[in-house]
Protein backbone atom coordinates (compact mmCIF):
# COMPACT_ATOMS: atom_id res chain seq x y z
CA UNK A 1 0.00 0.00 0.00
CA UNK A 2 1.40 3.40 -0.96
CA UNK A 3 1.22 6.19 1.61
CA UNK A 4 0.55 9.73 0.42
CA UNK A 5 3.64 11.83 1.17
CA UNK A 6 1.68 14.66 2.72
CA UNK A 7 -0.19 12.21 4.94
CA UNK A 8 3.18 11.27 6.40
CA UNK A 9 4.17 14.91 6.88
CA UNK A 10 0.94 15.77 8.68
CA UNK A 11 1.12 12.59 10.76
CA UNK A 12 4.57 13.64 11.98
CA UNK A 13 3.20 17.06 12.84
CA UNK A 14 0.37 15.39 14.71
CA UNK A 15 2.69 13.24 16.75
CA UNK A 16 4.83 16.30 17.47
CA UNK A 17 1.87 17.94 19.21
CA UNK A 18 0.67 20.06 16.27
CA UNK A 19 -2.73 18.36 15.97
CA UNK A 20 -4.00 14.80 16.41
CA UNK A 21 -6.23 12.26 14.76
CA UNK A 22 -9.91 12.05 15.35
CA UNK A 23 -9.92 9.44 18.11
CA UNK A 24 -7.38 9.84 20.87
CA UNK A 25 -5.97 7.55 23.52
CA UNK A 26 -6.87 9.38 26.72
CA UNK A 27 -6.65 6.57 29.27
CA UNK A 28 -3.76 5.53 31.47
CA UNK A 29 -0.88 3.95 29.56
CA UNK A 30 -0.22 0.22 29.90
CA UNK A 31 2.61 -1.89 28.45
CA UNK A 32 2.13 -3.48 25.01
CA UNK A 33 0.92 -5.63 23.34
CA UNK A 34 -2.49 -4.03 22.78
CA UNK A 35 -5.87 -5.09 21.39
CA UNK A 36 -8.28 -3.20 19.14
CA UNK A 37 -11.71 -4.81 19.31
CA UNK A 38 -15.38 -4.00 19.06
CA UNK A 39 -18.83 -4.92 17.83
CA UNK A 40 -20.61 -4.23 14.55
CA UNK A 41 -24.27 -3.78 15.45
CA UNK A 42 -26.89 -4.80 12.89
CA UNK A 43 -30.56 -5.75 13.02
CA UNK A 44 -29.61 -8.90 11.10
CA UNK A 45 -26.07 -10.19 10.96
CA UNK A 46 -25.11 -11.39 7.45
CA UNK A 47 -24.52 -15.13 7.07
CA UNK A 48 -21.05 -14.54 5.63
CA UNK A 49 -20.09 -12.09 8.41
CA UNK A 50 -18.47 -8.68 8.30
CA UNK A 51 -14.86 -8.24 7.29
CA UNK A 52 -12.83 -5.72 9.31
CA UNK A 53 -9.55 -4.19 8.12
CA UNK A 54 -6.86 -2.56 10.25
CA UNK A 55 -3.94 -0.55 8.84
CA UNK A 56 -1.06 1.44 10.27
CA UNK A 57 -0.59 3.24 6.93
CA UNK A 58 2.00 0.77 5.66
CA UNK A 59 0.40 -2.65 6.19
CA UNK A 60 -3.18 -3.95 6.15
CA UNK A 61 -4.47 -6.92 8.14
CA UNK A 62 -8.04 -8.18 8.21
CA UNK A 63 -10.26 -10.39 10.32
CA UNK A 64 -13.78 -11.79 10.13
CA UNK A 65 -16.37 -10.74 12.71
CA UNK A 66 -18.23 -13.57 14.43
CA UNK A 67 -21.97 -14.27 14.19
CA UNK A 68 -22.70 -11.53 16.72
CA UNK A 69 -20.58 -8.91 14.96
CA UNK A 70 -17.64 -9.11 17.39
CA UNK A 71 -14.09 -8.72 16.09
CA UNK A 72 -10.61 -8.36 17.58
CA UNK A 73 -7.02 -7.53 16.56
CA UNK A 74 -4.37 -8.59 19.08
CA UNK A 75 -0.62 -8.24 19.55
CA UNK A 76 -0.48 -4.57 18.49
CA UNK A 77 2.34 -2.15 19.28
CA UNK A 78 1.95 1.54 20.14
CA UNK A 79 1.05 3.23 16.83
CA UNK A 80 -1.85 4.87 15.03
CA UNK A 81 -4.36 2.58 13.31
CA UNK A 82 -7.35 2.98 11.01
CA UNK A 83 -10.19 0.46 11.51
CA UNK A 84 -12.73 -0.11 8.73
CA UNK A 85 -15.55 -2.70 8.38
CA UNK A 86 -16.62 -3.85 4.91
CA UNK A 87 -19.44 -5.85 3.35
CA UNK A 88 -20.86 -5.71 -0.17
CA UNK A 89 -24.45 -5.23 1.05
CA UNK A 90 -24.02 -2.81 3.96
CA UNK A 91 -22.81 0.68 4.70
CA UNK A 92 -21.35 1.62 8.08
CA UNK A 93 -21.48 4.47 10.57
CA UNK A 94 -18.79 5.59 10.94
CA UNK A 95 -17.19 4.47 7.69
CA UNK A 96 -13.78 4.32 9.35
CA UNK A 97 -12.30 5.19 12.74
CA UNK A 98 -8.70 6.20 13.53
CA UNK A 99 -7.15 5.49 16.94
CA UNK A 100 -4.02 7.54 17.57
CA UNK A 101 -0.72 6.45 19.06
CA UNK A 102 -2.38 3.88 21.32
CA UNK A 103 -0.97 3.10 24.76
CA UNK A 104 -3.79 0.82 25.95
CA UNK A 105 -6.49 -1.49 24.54
CA UNK A 106 -9.07 0.22 22.33
CA UNK A 107 -12.77 -0.47 21.70
CA UNK A 108 -14.12 0.69 18.33
CA UNK A 109 -17.78 -0.03 17.52
CA UNK A 110 -19.73 0.40 14.29
CA UNK A 111 -23.36 0.32 13.18
CA UNK A 112 -24.22 -1.53 9.97
CA UNK A 113 -27.08 -0.12 7.91
CA UNK A 114 -29.13 -3.13 6.88
CA UNK A 115 -30.89 -3.16 3.51
CA UNK A 116 -28.72 -0.40 2.08
CA UNK A 117 -26.70 -2.27 -0.53
CA UNK A 118 -24.12 -0.43 -2.56
CA UNK A 119 -22.07 -1.59 -5.54
CA UNK A 120 -18.65 -2.98 -4.75
CA UNK A 121 -15.83 -0.68 -5.78
CA UNK A 122 -12.16 -1.06 -6.54
CA UNK A 123 -9.10 1.13 -6.94
CA UNK A 124 -7.08 1.94 -10.02
CA UNK A 125 -3.55 3.00 -9.18
CA UNK A 126 -0.07 3.03 -10.59
CA UNK A 127 3.06 5.00 -11.26
CA UNK A 128 3.84 7.43 -14.06
CA UNK A 129 7.59 7.30 -14.66
CA UNK A 130 8.61 10.92 -15.11
CA UNK A 131 11.70 12.33 -16.82
CA UNK A 132 14.24 14.39 -14.89
CA UNK A 133 13.58 17.15 -14.02
CA UNK A 134 9.92 16.39 -13.21
CA UNK A 135 7.17 18.82 -14.29
CA UNK A 136 6.34 21.87 -12.18
CA UNK A 137 2.63 20.99 -12.40
CA UNK A 138 0.93 17.65 -11.78
CA UNK A 139 0.09 15.09 -14.41
CA UNK A 140 -3.68 14.59 -14.51
CA UNK A 141 -5.01 11.03 -14.71
CA UNK A 142 -8.44 10.79 -16.32
CA UNK A 143 -10.74 7.76 -16.00
CA UNK A 144 -13.74 7.47 -18.34
CA UNK A 145 -16.70 5.11 -18.09
CA UNK A 146 -17.01 3.79 -21.64
CA UNK A 147 -20.76 3.10 -21.48
CA UNK A 148 -21.70 6.65 -20.43
CA UNK A 149 -18.75 8.79 -21.47
CA UNK A 150 -18.62 10.27 -17.94
CA UNK A 151 -15.10 11.01 -16.77
CA UNK A 152 -13.32 12.25 -13.67
CA UNK A 153 -9.72 13.17 -12.96
CA UNK A 154 -7.18 13.04 -10.14
CA UNK A 155 -3.77 14.72 -9.95
CA UNK A 156 -0.75 12.43 -9.73
CA UNK A 157 1.60 12.91 -6.80
CA UNK A 158 4.99 14.56 -7.25
CA UNK A 159 6.65 11.11 -7.48
CA UNK A 160 4.27 10.08 -10.29
CA UNK A 161 2.08 7.78 -8.20
CA UNK A 162 -1.69 8.12 -8.48
CA UNK A 163 -4.77 6.55 -6.93
CA UNK A 164 -8.36 6.51 -8.20
CA UNK A 165 -10.76 5.04 -5.65
CA UNK A 166 -14.45 4.17 -5.74
CA UNK A 167 -14.42 2.65 -9.26
CA UNK A 168 -17.49 0.44 -9.57
CA UNK A 169 -17.25 -3.30 -10.27
CA UNK A 170 -18.21 -4.62 -13.69
CA UNK A 171 -17.61 -1.49 -15.73
CA UNK A 172 -15.37 -0.91 -18.70
CA UNK A 173 -13.06 2.08 -18.34
CA UNK A 174 -10.28 3.94 -20.11
CA UNK A 175 -7.45 5.49 -18.09
CA UNK A 176 -5.39 8.26 -19.67
CA UNK A 177 -2.62 10.49 -18.27
CA UNK A 178 -2.69 14.10 -19.48
CA UNK A 179 -0.09 16.87 -19.41
CA UNK A 180 0.56 19.55 -22.06
CA UNK A 181 4.34 18.97 -21.97
CA UNK A 182 4.46 15.15 -22.20
CA UNK A 183 3.46 12.18 -24.29
CA UNK A 184 2.77 8.88 -22.56
CA UNK A 185 3.37 5.19 -23.22
CA UNK A 186 0.86 3.73 -23.43
CA UNK A 187 -1.26 6.70 -24.44
CA UNK A 188 -4.36 5.12 -22.86
CA UNK A 189 -5.16 1.86 -21.05
CA UNK A 190 -8.50 0.05 -21.11
CA UNK A 191 -10.03 -1.98 -18.27
CA UNK A 192 -12.77 -4.41 -19.32
CA UNK A 193 -15.28 -5.78 -16.76
CA UNK A 194 -13.44 -4.54 -13.66
CA UNK A 195 -13.48 -7.21 -10.94
CA UNK A 196 -10.47 -6.31 -8.76
CA UNK A 197 -8.06 -3.53 -7.97
CA UNK A 198 -5.93 -2.64 -10.98
CA UNK A 199 -2.39 -1.29 -11.31
CA UNK A 200 -1.69 0.60 -14.53
CA UNK A 201 1.71 2.17 -15.12
CA UNK A 202 2.73 4.74 -17.70
CA UNK A 203 5.97 6.30 -18.91
CA UNK A 204 6.12 10.02 -19.68
CA UNK A 205 8.38 11.43 -22.40
CA UNK A 206 9.14 15.12 -22.42
CA UNK A 207 8.22 16.92 -25.59
CA UNK A 208 11.34 18.64 -26.95
CA UNK A 209 11.79 22.05 -25.38
CA UNK A 210 11.53 25.13 -27.54
CA UNK A 211 7.81 25.49 -28.16
CA UNK A 212 6.20 28.06 -25.92
CA UNK A 213 3.36 30.52 -25.61
CA UNK A 214 4.35 33.67 -23.79
CA UNK A 215 3.48 37.31 -23.62
CA UNK A 216 2.99 40.42 -21.53
CA UNK A 217 -0.02 41.95 -19.81
CA UNK A 218 -0.23 45.72 -19.39
CA UNK A 219 -2.68 48.22 -17.97
CA UNK A 220 -2.41 51.83 -19.14
CA UNK A 221 0.91 50.89 -20.80
CA UNK A 222 2.25 49.71 -17.42
CA UNK A 223 3.15 46.12 -16.53
CA UNK A 224 0.46 44.33 -14.52
CA UNK A 225 1.77 41.73 -12.05
CA UNK A 226 -0.17 38.95 -10.34
CA UNK A 227 -2.51 38.05 -13.21
CA UNK A 228 -3.51 34.37 -13.20
CA UNK A 229 -3.39 32.52 -16.52
CA UNK A 230 -4.93 29.26 -17.71
CA UNK A 231 -3.64 27.36 -20.75
CA UNK A 232 -6.05 24.96 -22.47
CA UNK A 233 -5.28 22.37 -25.13
CA UNK A 234 -8.32 22.63 -27.41
CA UNK A 235 -7.89 19.04 -28.64
CA UNK A 236 -7.53 17.17 -25.34
CA UNK A 237 -9.23 19.80 -23.11
CA UNK A 238 -6.27 19.50 -20.71
CA UNK A 239 -5.78 22.65 -18.66
CA UNK A 240 -2.75 23.93 -16.78
CA UNK A 241 -2.67 26.84 -14.34
CA UNK A 242 0.45 28.92 -14.95
CA UNK A 243 2.42 31.08 -12.58
CA UNK A 244 1.02 34.63 -12.21
CA UNK A 245 2.62 37.38 -14.28
CA UNK A 246 5.86 38.69 -12.82
CA UNK A 247 6.65 42.29 -11.88
CA UNK A 248 7.26 43.05 -15.57
CA UNK A 249 3.85 41.66 -16.55
CA UNK A 250 5.40 38.65 -18.31
CA UNK A 251 4.07 35.09 -18.42
CA UNK A 252 5.18 31.92 -20.20
CA UNK A 253 4.06 28.35 -20.84
CA UNK A 254 7.01 26.25 -22.06
CA UNK A 255 7.68 22.74 -23.33
CA UNK A 256 4.47 22.55 -25.37
CA UNK A 257 3.72 19.91 -27.98
CA UNK A 258 2.55 20.86 -31.44
CA UNK A 259 -1.13 21.59 -31.16
CA UNK A 260 -3.73 24.28 -30.67
CA UNK A 261 -4.14 26.15 -27.38
CA UNK A 262 -5.97 29.06 -25.82
CA UNK A 263 -4.79 31.32 -22.99
CA UNK A 264 -7.18 33.07 -20.57
CA UNK A 265 -6.08 35.74 -18.03
CA UNK A 266 -8.03 36.46 -14.83
CA UNK A 267 -7.80 38.96 -11.99
CA UNK A 268 -10.55 40.09 -9.64
CA UNK A 269 -12.15 43.35 -10.76
CA UNK A 270 -10.22 43.54 -14.03
CA UNK A 271 -11.29 42.82 -17.62
CA UNK A 272 -8.94 41.89 -20.44
CA UNK A 273 -8.69 42.34 -24.19
CA UNK A 274 -8.98 39.71 -25.47
CA UNK A 275 -10.73 37.92 -22.59
CA UNK A 276 -9.56 34.62 -24.09
CA UNK A 277 -6.93 34.36 -26.78
CA UNK A 278 -7.90 33.13 -30.24
CA UNK A 279 -6.78 29.55 -30.97
CA UNK A 280 -2.99 29.56 -31.00
CA UNK A 281 -1.34 26.88 -33.14
CA UNK A 282 2.07 25.72 -31.95
CA UNK A 283 3.90 24.02 -34.81
CA UNK A 284 7.67 24.22 -34.56
CA UNK A 285 7.91 27.81 -33.32
CA UNK A 286 7.09 29.94 -30.30
CA UNK A 287 3.92 32.00 -30.06
CA UNK A 288 3.48 35.44 -28.49
CA UNK A 289 0.09 36.52 -27.14
CA UNK A 290 -0.25 39.82 -25.27
CA UNK A 291 -3.22 41.11 -23.30
CA UNK A 292 -4.40 44.56 -22.25
CA UNK A 293 -6.12 45.01 -18.89
CA UNK A 294 -8.87 47.53 -18.24
CA UNK A 295 -9.69 48.48 -14.65
CA UNK A 296 -13.32 49.58 -14.29
CA UNK A 297 -14.08 53.26 -13.78
CA UNK A 298 -15.20 53.79 -10.16
CA UNK A 299 -18.88 54.45 -9.67
CA UNK A 300 -20.08 53.66 -13.18
CA UNK A 301 -19.71 49.89 -13.38
CA UNK A 302 -22.67 47.56 -13.06
CA UNK A 303 -21.99 43.90 -12.37
CA UNK A 304 -24.73 41.37 -13.08
CA UNK A 305 -24.81 37.86 -11.62
CA UNK A 306 -27.37 35.06 -11.78
CA UNK A 307 -27.37 32.28 -9.20
CA UNK A 308 -29.53 29.15 -9.30
CA UNK A 309 -30.41 27.18 -6.16
CA UNK A 310 -30.08 23.51 -7.05
CA UNK A 311 -30.12 20.20 -5.12
CA UNK A 312 -27.28 17.80 -5.81
CA UNK A 313 -24.43 15.78 -4.35
CA UNK A 314 -21.11 16.78 -2.77
CA UNK A 315 -18.36 14.21 -3.30
CA UNK A 316 -15.50 14.05 -0.80
CA UNK A 317 -12.67 12.14 -2.44
CA UNK A 318 -11.00 9.49 -0.32
CA UNK A 319 -7.65 9.89 1.38
CA UNK A 320 -5.12 7.11 1.90
CA UNK A 321 -7.11 4.73 -0.28
CA UNK A 322 -10.57 5.25 1.20
CA UNK A 323 -13.56 5.44 -1.11
CA UNK A 324 -15.20 8.76 -1.99
CA UNK A 325 -18.13 9.83 0.17
CA UNK A 326 -21.25 11.26 -1.42
CA UNK A 327 -23.33 13.71 0.64
CA UNK A 328 -26.76 14.96 -0.34
CA UNK A 329 -26.43 18.73 -0.55
CA UNK A 330 -27.97 21.95 -1.84
CA UNK A 331 -25.91 24.64 -3.50
CA UNK A 332 -25.71 27.65 -5.78
CA UNK A 333 -24.63 27.40 -9.41
CA UNK A 334 -24.35 29.86 -12.29
CA UNK A 335 -25.75 27.40 -14.85
CA UNK A 336 -29.50 26.83 -15.05
CA UNK A 337 -30.07 23.15 -14.30
CA UNK A 338 -26.35 22.64 -13.73
CA UNK A 339 -24.70 20.87 -10.84
CA UNK A 340 -24.46 22.91 -7.63
CA UNK A 341 -21.05 24.29 -6.71
CA UNK A 342 -19.51 24.14 -3.24
CA UNK A 343 -18.90 26.90 -2.40
CA UNK A 344 -21.18 28.83 -4.74
CA UNK A 345 -19.78 30.91 -7.64
CA UNK A 346 -17.61 33.81 -6.52
CA UNK A 347 -19.12 37.29 -6.85
CA UNK A 348 -16.61 40.09 -7.47
CA UNK A 349 -16.88 43.88 -7.50
CA UNK A 350 -14.90 47.03 -6.76
CA UNK A 351 -15.86 49.82 -4.39
CA UNK A 352 -18.56 51.97 -5.95
CA UNK A 353 -19.86 49.32 -8.34
CA UNK A 354 -23.56 48.57 -8.63
CA UNK A 355 -24.15 44.85 -8.16
CA UNK A 356 -27.26 43.04 -9.38
CA UNK A 357 -27.72 39.45 -8.16
CA UNK A 358 -30.65 37.50 -9.58
CA UNK A 359 -31.43 34.36 -7.53
CA UNK A 360 -33.60 31.64 -9.10
CA UNK A 361 -34.90 28.84 -6.88
CA UNK A 362 -34.96 25.51 -8.75
CA UNK A 363 -35.44 23.56 -5.52
CA UNK A 364 -38.73 22.22 -4.14
CA UNK A 365 -38.60 24.23 -0.88
CA UNK A 366 -38.38 27.95 -0.12
CA UNK A 367 -35.02 29.71 0.25
CA UNK A 368 -33.60 33.22 0.63
CA UNK A 369 -30.35 35.07 -0.05
CA UNK A 370 -28.24 37.24 2.26
CA UNK A 371 -24.83 38.87 1.79
CA UNK A 372 -23.55 39.46 5.30
CA UNK A 373 -22.60 43.12 5.67
CA UNK A 374 -23.68 44.07 2.14
CA UNK A 375 -27.42 43.51 1.74
CA UNK A 376 -29.83 44.98 4.27
CA UNK A 377 -33.46 44.64 5.34
CA UNK A 378 -35.52 41.49 5.76
CA UNK A 379 -34.47 38.82 3.26
CA UNK A 380 -37.08 38.15 0.58
CA UNK A 381 -38.59 34.67 0.54
CA UNK A 382 -37.86 32.85 -2.73
CA UNK A 383 -40.61 30.31 -3.28
CA UNK A 384 -39.86 26.99 -5.00
CA UNK A 385 -39.95 25.61 -8.52
CA UNK A 386 -38.85 28.09 -9.88
CA UNK A 387 -39.18 31.61 -8.54
CA UNK A 388 -36.88 34.60 -8.98
CA UNK A 389 -35.77 37.47 -6.76
CA UNK A 390 -33.35 40.23 -7.80
CA UNK A 391 -31.10 42.00 -5.29
CA UNK A 392 -29.39 45.31 -6.09
CA UNK A 393 -26.83 47.05 -3.89
CA UNK A 394 -23.71 49.20 -4.07
CA UNK A 395 -20.37 47.68 -3.13
CA UNK A 396 -19.22 50.09 -0.42
CA UNK A 397 -16.15 48.76 1.40
CA UNK A 398 -13.36 46.58 0.05
CA UNK A 399 -13.31 43.25 1.83
CA UNK A 400 -14.53 39.65 1.98
CA UNK A 401 -18.21 38.86 2.50
CA UNK A 402 -20.20 35.68 3.05
CA UNK A 403 -23.37 35.11 1.05
CA UNK A 404 -25.75 32.37 2.19
CA UNK A 405 -29.34 31.20 2.75
CA UNK A 406 -30.40 32.17 6.30
CA UNK A 407 -33.63 30.13 6.39
CA UNK A 408 -34.32 26.94 8.32
CA UNK A 409 -32.19 27.52 11.46
CA UNK A 410 -28.77 27.13 9.75
CA UNK A 411 -29.80 23.93 7.93
CA UNK A 412 -29.83 25.50 4.46
CA UNK A 413 -26.37 26.98 4.98
CA UNK A 414 -25.04 23.68 6.36
CA UNK A 415 -26.40 21.89 3.27
CA UNK A 416 -24.06 23.96 1.07
CA UNK A 417 -25.88 27.22 0.28
CA UNK A 418 -23.01 29.66 0.77
CA UNK A 419 -20.34 31.52 -1.21
CA UNK A 420 -18.17 34.65 -1.26
CA UNK A 421 -18.44 38.23 -2.45
CA UNK A 422 -15.01 39.84 -2.88
CA UNK A 423 -14.86 43.64 -3.12
CA UNK A 424 -11.63 45.29 -4.26
CA UNK A 425 -10.50 48.93 -4.16
CA UNK A 426 -12.05 51.37 -6.66
CA UNK A 427 -9.25 51.03 -9.23
CA UNK A 428 -9.07 47.22 -9.04
CA UNK A 429 -5.43 47.35 -7.95
CA UNK A 430 -3.65 44.61 -6.00
CA UNK A 431 -4.26 46.24 -2.64
CA UNK A 432 -6.35 44.99 0.24
CA UNK A 433 -8.23 48.32 0.11
CA UNK A 434 -7.67 51.79 -1.32
CA UNK A 435 -4.12 52.79 -0.29
CA UNK A 436 -3.96 49.60 1.78
CA UNK A 437 -1.29 46.87 1.88
CA UNK A 438 -0.07 45.48 -1.46
CA UNK A 439 -0.20 41.82 -2.43
CA UNK A 440 0.95 39.73 -5.38
CA UNK A 441 -1.92 37.25 -5.56
CA UNK A 442 -4.87 36.18 -3.42
CA UNK A 443 -6.49 33.00 -2.19
CA UNK A 444 -10.03 32.66 -0.89
CA UNK A 445 -10.68 29.97 1.71
CA UNK A 446 -14.29 29.21 2.66
CA UNK A 447 -14.49 26.85 5.64
CA UNK A 448 -17.51 24.70 6.48
CA UNK A 449 -18.60 21.40 7.94
CA UNK A 450 -21.45 18.90 7.42
CA UNK A 451 -23.30 16.43 9.66
CA UNK A 452 -24.22 13.79 7.09
CA UNK A 453 -26.26 11.45 9.28
CA UNK A 454 -28.34 13.90 11.34
CA UNK A 455 -28.62 16.89 8.95
CA UNK A 456 -27.84 16.15 5.28
CA UNK A 457 -29.54 12.76 5.05
CA UNK A 458 -32.59 13.98 6.98
CA UNK A 459 -33.03 17.33 5.20
CA UNK A 460 -32.55 15.81 1.73
CA UNK A 461 -35.31 13.29 2.51
CA UNK A 462 -37.71 16.17 3.23
CA UNK A 463 -37.84 15.56 6.98
CA UNK A 464 -37.36 18.19 9.70
CA UNK A 465 -33.87 18.36 11.19
CA UNK A 466 -33.42 18.29 14.96
CA UNK A 467 -31.04 21.25 15.09
CA UNK A 468 -30.34 20.76 18.80
CA UNK A 469 -28.00 17.90 17.84
CA UNK A 470 -25.16 18.84 15.49
CA UNK A 471 -22.17 16.50 15.25
CA UNK A 472 -20.47 17.20 11.93
CA UNK A 473 -18.24 14.48 10.52
CA UNK A 474 -17.00 16.22 7.35
CA UNK A 475 -14.83 19.34 7.49
CA UNK A 476 -14.23 21.26 4.28
CA UNK A 477 -12.01 23.94 2.77
CA UNK A 478 -13.50 25.33 -0.44
CA UNK A 479 -15.94 22.42 -0.49
CA UNK A 480 -13.16 19.81 -0.45
CA UNK A 481 -11.40 17.47 1.92
CA UNK A 482 -7.67 17.54 2.47
CA UNK A 483 -6.79 14.98 -0.22
CA UNK A 484 -8.02 17.55 -2.75
CA UNK A 485 -7.32 20.72 -0.76
CA UNK A 486 -3.58 19.95 -0.76
CA UNK A 487 -3.42 19.88 -4.58
CA UNK A 488 -6.12 22.35 -5.66
CA UNK A 489 -4.29 25.36 -7.14
CA UNK A 490 -7.20 27.61 -6.16
CA UNK A 491 -6.60 26.68 -2.51
CA UNK A 492 -2.85 26.13 -2.12
CA UNK A 493 -0.58 29.11 -1.57
CA UNK A 494 2.06 28.74 -4.27
CA UNK A 495 4.45 31.36 -5.55
CA UNK A 496 8.00 32.66 -5.56
CA UNK A 497 10.04 33.83 -2.61
CA UNK A 498 9.50 37.59 -2.27
CA UNK A 499 5.83 37.46 -3.26
CA UNK A 500 2.93 38.14 -0.89
CA UNK A 501 -0.40 36.30 -0.76
CA UNK A 502 -3.58 37.92 0.53
CA UNK A 503 -5.58 35.09 2.09
CA UNK A 504 -9.28 35.82 2.54
CA UNK A 505 -10.78 33.42 5.10
CA UNK A 506 -14.54 33.03 5.48
CA UNK A 507 -16.09 30.62 8.00
CA UNK A 508 -19.47 29.50 6.64
CA UNK A 509 -19.78 26.82 9.32
CA UNK A 510 -21.04 26.60 12.87
CA UNK A 511 -17.73 25.74 14.58
CA UNK A 512 -14.73 27.98 15.28
CA UNK A 513 -11.73 27.12 13.09
CA UNK A 514 -8.13 27.63 14.24
CA UNK A 515 -5.81 27.70 11.24
CA UNK A 516 -2.10 27.06 11.75
CA UNK A 517 0.28 28.42 9.09
CA UNK A 518 3.73 26.83 8.82
CA UNK A 519 6.77 28.37 7.10
CA UNK A 520 6.01 31.93 8.24
CA UNK A 521 3.62 33.99 10.35
CA UNK A 522 0.73 35.93 8.84
CA UNK A 523 -0.05 39.61 9.29
CA UNK A 524 -3.68 40.10 10.32
CA UNK A 525 -5.25 42.90 8.23
CA UNK A 526 -8.95 42.57 9.06
CA UNK A 527 -11.10 40.66 11.55
CA UNK A 528 -14.84 40.35 10.80
CA UNK A 529 -14.54 43.26 8.36
CA UNK A 530 -12.78 45.58 10.82
CA UNK A 531 -9.43 46.87 9.57
CA UNK A 532 -6.66 46.45 12.09
CA UNK A 533 -4.13 49.09 13.03
CA UNK A 534 -0.62 49.05 11.59
CA UNK A 535 1.84 47.57 12.47
CA UNK A 536 -0.27 44.48 11.93
CA UNK A 537 -0.29 41.69 14.49
CA UNK A 538 1.72 38.63 13.42
CA UNK A 539 0.35 35.17 14.24
CA UNK A 540 0.95 31.59 13.17
CA UNK A 541 -2.50 30.45 14.41
CA UNK A 542 -5.63 32.48 13.75
CA UNK A 543 -9.14 31.58 14.97
CA UNK A 544 -12.18 32.30 12.82
CA UNK A 545 -15.55 32.12 14.63
CA UNK A 546 -18.74 30.87 12.95
CA UNK A 547 -19.85 33.34 10.25
CA UNK A 548 -16.60 35.24 10.84
CA UNK A 549 -14.01 36.51 8.36
CA UNK A 550 -10.33 37.43 8.41
CA UNK A 551 -7.91 38.74 5.82
CA UNK A 552 -4.22 38.00 6.33
CA UNK A 553 -0.99 38.56 4.44
CA UNK A 554 1.38 35.62 4.03
CA UNK A 555 4.85 36.63 2.82
CA UNK A 556 6.70 33.92 0.92
CA UNK A 557 10.09 34.15 2.57
CA UNK A 558 11.91 30.81 2.15
CA UNK A 559 12.01 28.05 -0.42
CA UNK A 560 10.18 24.89 0.60
CA UNK A 561 6.82 23.20 1.07
CA UNK A 562 4.88 23.74 4.28
CA UNK A 563 1.44 22.72 5.57
CA UNK A 564 -1.51 24.81 6.68
CA UNK A 565 -3.88 22.80 8.83
CA UNK A 566 -6.65 23.18 11.35
CA UNK A 567 -5.33 23.13 14.91
CA UNK A 568 -8.52 21.38 16.06
CA UNK A 569 -7.73 17.74 15.37
CA UNK A 570 -11.28 16.62 14.55
CA UNK A 571 -11.43 19.22 11.78
CA UNK A 572 -8.51 17.58 10.00
CA UNK A 573 -10.71 14.56 9.26
CA UNK A 574 -13.54 13.40 7.04
CA UNK A 575 -15.78 10.87 8.78
CA UNK A 576 -12.86 9.90 11.01
CA UNK A 577 -10.31 9.58 8.19
CA UNK A 578 -7.27 11.59 9.20
CA UNK A 579 -5.87 14.28 6.96
CA UNK A 580 -8.95 14.60 4.80
CA UNK A 581 -10.37 17.70 6.46
CA UNK A 582 -9.29 21.35 6.55
CA UNK A 583 -5.68 21.21 5.32
CA UNK A 584 -3.73 22.59 2.36
CA UNK A 585 -0.16 23.34 1.29
CA UNK A 586 2.12 26.39 1.10
CA UNK A 587 4.70 25.99 -1.69
CA UNK A 588 7.50 28.53 -2.15
CA UNK A 589 9.79 28.49 -5.17
CA UNK A 590 13.14 30.25 -5.30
Amino acid sequence: MKVNFWSVIFMLLSLAGCGANSTGDNGAATPPPYTVSGTISAITQPSDGFKVELTDGANIVSTQADGKGNYSFTGLVSASYAVKPTHANYTFDPVETVVSNITRDQVVNFTANVGNPHPATHTVSGTITLPNPPPSSSVTVQITTVSTGVNSSVPANADGTYLISGVETGGTYTVKPIHPSYTFTPDVSTITNLQSDKVLNFTASAIPAGYSISGRITQNNTALAGVNLTLKNTTTAAEIIGKPTDNNGNYSFGGLASGTYTVAPSLTGVTFTPSVSPPLTVNGSNITQNFTAQAPTPGVVTRNYTLYIQPGTLTINGNAGTSPAKLAAWGFTDVDGGLPKFPGPQLSANEGDTVNVTVINNHNIAHNFVIQGATSGTPILINPNPNTVKYTFTAVNAGSYLYYDSLNADVNREMGLYGALIVGPPDGSLKAWNNGPDYTFQRIWILSEMDKLRWNDVASAGSPVSTSIYKPNYFLINGQGGSDGMTNTATTIEGNVGETALVRIINAGQFTNSLHFHGNHVQVLTVNGVRQASPYKELDVISIPPMGTAEVLYKLNQKGEYPMHNHISQMETANGVYLNGIVTMIIMHQ
